[in-house]
């Protein structure tokens, strides 16, 4: 995971690295993976209202996972993982539950159309060996990743 140290005098771009967290402990376990995915979105040099898109997407596809995959059998691991690539972040949510069609349940049963209004692209993929969302998003125009400048040796 990436740690996000005090901002320096002046900023360098950065790749931020891989992103990853395993959510295993029901929905309890999605507030600290936000908070970990919005420090690593800002050091990738995006601003809140993009970060803040992002975020909601990723947690509605993690909270299907969670609430719905395992539903009626013991509760299962969801995985996020997020890659910066090419101006533009690509996270996946993965778990090795069971899909089920969406049910029109009056105000649930959005999430899908939320993700695709959020993200440039949401894809999700369901198969025997689970289910796999893929959510693209192109960075701001003029985002600028960062990282603390290393030290002035001169001062």
């Amino acid at each position: 995971m990436t740690t996000i140290e005090p901002t320096a005098e002046r900023s360098v771009p950065a790749d931020p690295g891989p992103f990853r967290s395993v959510l295993g402990e029901g929905p309890r376990s999605l507030s600290p993976t936000r908070r970990a995915l919005h420090d690593w979105l800002l050091a990738a040099g995006a601003d809140e209202d993009w970060i803040h898109e992002v975020l909601v997407a990723a947690s509605e596809a993690c909270t299907n996972a969670l609430e719905h995959a395992y539903a009626g059998g013991a509760p299962g691991v969801v995985e996020l993982q997020a890659t910066m690539t090419a101006g533009s972040v690509e996270v996946v949510i993965a778990d090795s539950g069971v899909w089920k069609e969406p049910l029109d349940r009056g105000n649930r049963g959005r999430g899908r159309d939320l993700m695709e209004h959020l993200m440039d692209r949401a894809v999700i993929e369901s198969g025997p060996d689970g289910t796999v969302v893929r959510l693209h998003k192109g960075l701001p125009i003029g985002a600028q990743p960062t990282r603390p400048a290393p030290p002035n040796p001169k001062g």
